[in-house]
């Protein structure tokens, strides 16, 4: 017989139900639309809108793509041919980088 879970401990299940909603900002009616994400993305590292669609593999540009990559994705549910429609990349690109499962090391507030 399979052990059940322990979620009989004062506040266990409250904590995680709380932590799950708190990460996840598309339970919370408060998604940005991915304009506005790619535009702070843009001011973030000064780069342009115009370069974020290019081709370019400028490191900071790539650095803006995977950080824009990852928010859209993991953080606002946005589906990875949504993300990949809006870039001018293939599907493949945007759903290869997100299941690497690594986020990009950036200081990038989403809220800012």
């Amino acid at each position: 017989m399979p052990r059940l879970a322990r979620l009989d401990a004062p506040g266990v299940l409250h904590h995680i139900m709380g932590r799950g909603i708190e990460r996840n900002l598309r339970l919370s009616g408060q998604r940005i639309d991915f304009d506005t994400l790619a535009e702070r993305v843009c001011k973030n590292y000064d780069i342009s809108g115009g370069e974020l669609r290019s081709g370019s593999r400028r490191h900071k540009v790539v650095k803006a793509r995977q950080v824009l990559f990852w928010f859209g994705v993991r953080e606002l549910g946005y589906s990875g041919a949504e993300v990949a429609r809006y870039l001018g990349l293939s599907t493949s690109c945007v759903n290869r980088f997100i299941s690497l499962g690594k986020k990009p090391d950036a200081d990038f507030n989403i809220h800012a």
